[in-house]
């Protein structure tokens, strides 16, 4: 779905025109993230120029968790666009959470380094972007609306009576249907809400099982409760691309007999008359520009060395 027109009302529900509301705001929010990306890729850069076996001992040891002794070998088994979304939010655990461990001294916190005295040489909204996000906590979210191509409102998965929150979010609004659960840390820009750029996606039917694991972990402690979100929607996450769910029995609703799906393929030798004989099928939808239309994806991150 395209952005709103400028004299349309605005999504986030202020009642306002959209020109007079979030439009300005959301150019400004596009912007921001613009510079948050460059400054993850000169965080990483800076990191792996001069800590390359520890970043990724952090990685596979932190990040990865009860998977470490298997992370070389889960990553060559996944899809590359899998294996992408992995090291995207691997990257960013690693600038907002993780710790390096340097010779024999304590674990010193990645994002101290980052903004400490012989840091990178981050500019102003650089260092901002990196401040921020070792500030915000990853949290659990359920869709509780999408406006696909525009944003989102969510409401804390944790806390349904806490205050919903739109946020901007162009890409990840056209897959996030109401009801979804889904992992992130929120940034704050001029009023507006964003994602940081990691997002951790699931099922529907997955906010109970999560909901479970983190009162599990946190042993009924409200306080330890929001400390485990992170470790429990990371070690979710990992285990749900490893393992992938086996797709539902089909069956014939008149036979009860089981459908087997398949994908065919063919070479069309007249288009025109391919698409008037299927117009008039009910059973058919879709079109030529649908089925060869891109996904859309986010920015490449940085792989840590293997």
């Amino acid at each position: 779905m395209p952005a709103p027109s400028r004299n349309a009302p605005c999504p986030c529900g202020s009642g306002k025109k959209y020109k007079k509301c979030c439009l300005a705001k959301e150019q400004e929010v596009e912007s921001r993230t613009a510079r948050g990306e460059a400054a993850v890729e000169r965080a990483l850069g800076w990191l792996h120029e001069r800590h390359r076996d520890g970043v990724y001992q952090a990685i596979v040891r932190g990040f990865f968790a009860a998977y470490w002794e298997r992370a070389s070998e889960l990553m060559e088994e996944l899809p590359d666009e899998l294996a992408e979304a992995l090291w995207i939010n691997a990257n960013e655990w690693l600038l907002a959470e993780g710790e390096l461990a340097l010779g024999d001294g304590p674990p010193q916190r990645v994002a101290a380094m980052l903004l400490g005295d012989g840091g990178p040489p981050l500019d102003a909204a650089e260092r901002s972007w990196i401040e921020e996000l070792a500030a915000r906590p990853l949290q659990l979210w359920e869709v509780v609306d999408s406006r696909p191509g525009q944003g989102v409102w969510l409401r804390d998965a944790l806390d349904p009576d806490a205050p919903r929150r739109w946020v901007v979010e162009r890409l990840g609004s056209q897959t996030m249907g109401r009801g979804i659960p889904v992992g992130g840390r929120l940034l704050s820009w001029r009023g507006k809400w964003m994602f940081s750029g990691a997002i951790y996606g699931f099922r529907p039917g997955h906010l109970p099982a999560l909901r479970a694991r983190i009162e599990a972990a946190a042993g009924g402690d409200p306080d330890r409760r929001r400390r485990t979100v992170s470790s429990v929607v990371r070690e979710a996450w990992v285990e749900r691309l490893i393992t992938p769910e086996p797709m539902p029995e089909i069956v014939d609703a008149g036979s009860g007999e089981p459908l087997l799906l398949t994908t065919d393929h063919y070479r069309v030798a007249d288009w025109k008359r391919l698409e008037a004989a299927l117009a008039g099928q009910p059973d058919v939808e879709g079109d030529r520009k649908q089925a060869g239309a891109a996904a859309p994806h986010r920015p490449r991150s940085r792989r840590p060395p293997s």
